[in-house]
């Protein structure tokens, strides 16, 4: 009986020393040490997050340092939310700019004029119509699809009132085509307007709660001179001109009549289209001498002009007929070349157009520099179109 009461004790004993550590180890000692590992685990991934989102402010700190137009962007840039609520305020804004284009789409004349909203990312961080950055949209936009019938000068009209509201946005689609109901009849100016206008929203926009900024400012958004709805209504695509009768003739058959006048294309438009594309060095016998490249994307055609020799000349007509540039090219080197115009003289350096404006002509003190003589009297060369407007 003593020796089972031993054994019994002996059992117990084992137990309490082998079973109580056991036990305080599972319930107290191991979840202490997993919950430090999970600790650990995570104060490693905000580490690393807190990485992340550095280098991506220092990434865009170094874009905005680069390109300071970013920083007018973010004042054109559909504004933030101030003291709303981000979804009110993105409704409050959508409002706003409908209002604004239905303004527009009334004042041009067109007819039928619908604005709605087809798309919106601004309440949506992480969209698949945004750009997308390392882990966040550099930016969001808002779509509006705008529609209307009208004369082609509405059309024009429309898209002129567009371009003058001070917001960033883009137009990413526009299709105008004659309806089907007029396509029998060429000499009516009637078209069917479709558009698709994206507003955006940039990453460190302004907060305000009007949807336009209040610029010191205004940016020029188009030409301040050029009367685009005149321009394209002139040269309307859709439209066959209807055939005119013949006047009668009052007049005696000894008056001479004046010939119709030539139509002629925008001087400006179709210089800015001609480039100096490269300047590049050749030999001829013993001497040296430079070669430049001129290309006319209106004719998609290339222009060479050698130092060395007499075809110097640099001209160009437009479809008509129409002389857009007389000139000669007086200096040339590995840098630019100087041409002399009707204009004056004027510097162009590879990459830049051959539109003469008149702050690229060179003045007195620039062309005796270039060791250059005085250029033809200004009453010899025929009248720009911009003095006459």
């Amino acid at each position: 009986m003593n020796s089972n009461n031993r054994l019994a004790s002996l059992i117990i004993v084992a137990l309490v020393t082998v079973g109580v550590p056991g036990l305080g180890y599972w319930f107290y000692l191991e979840p202490l040490w997993s919950l430090d590992s999970a600790m650990d685990g995570l104060s490693l991934e905000l580490d690393k997050a807190a990485k992340e989102s550095k280098d991506r402010d220092g990434v865009r700190k170094r874009i905005f340092a680069d390109h300071p137009r970013l920083e007018f962007w973010k004042e054109m840039s559909w504004p933030a939310a101030k003291d709303k609520l981000q979804e009110r305020h993105a409704n409050d804004l959508q409002s706003e700019y409908r209002q604004r284009l239905e303004a527009v789409m009334s004042k041009s004349g067109l007819k039928k004029p619908l604005v709605e909203l087809t798309r919106s990312t601004l309440v949506q961080p992480a969209s698949a119509g945004a750009k997308q950055g390392p882990n966040k949209a550099m930016w969001q936009t808002t779509a509006f699809r705008i529609t209307g019938q009208g004369a082609l000068k509405d059309v024009a009209s429309a898209l002129e009132g567009i371009q003058r509201i001070p917001i960033l946005h883009r137009v990413a689609s526009l299709d105008i085509k004659k309806p089907e109901s007029d396509r029998k009849s060429p000499t009516k100016d009637s078209v069917d307007m479709s558009l698709t206008l994206e507003a955006i929203a940039v990453v460190g926009a302004d907060k305000r709660e009007t949807l336009e900024p209040e610029l010191k400012k205004m940016p020029v958004l188009l030409h301040p001179d050029r009367q685009h709805v005149a321009i394209l209504a002139a040269n309307n695509p859709f439209v066959i001109p209807a055939p005119v009768a013949p006047a009668v003739r009052v007049t005696p058959p000894t008056v001479v009549e004046a010939p119709p006048s030539k139509p002629s294309e925008d001087r400006e438009d179709y210089l800015t289209s001609v480039k100096l594309t490269a300047l590049s060095s050749y030999e001829r016998g013993t001497r040296t001498g430079w070669v430049a490249y001129f290309y006319d994307q209106n004719t998609n055609g290339e222009q060479k002009v050698y130092s060395l020799g007499l075809g110097r000349s640099v001209e160009y007509q437009d479809q008509y007929g129409n002389d857009m540039l007389k000139s000669k090219i007086v200096l040339m080197n590995a840098r630019e070349t100087v041409l002399l115009s009707e204009d004056g003289y004027y510097k162009v350096s590879v990459g830049q157009n051959l539109y003469p404006s008149p702050g690229r002509i060179l003045n007195v003190e620039q062309y005796k520099e270039l060791g250059l003589p005085d250029p033809p009297k200004r009453s010899k060369l025929p009248v720009r179109r911009d003095e006459l407007e």
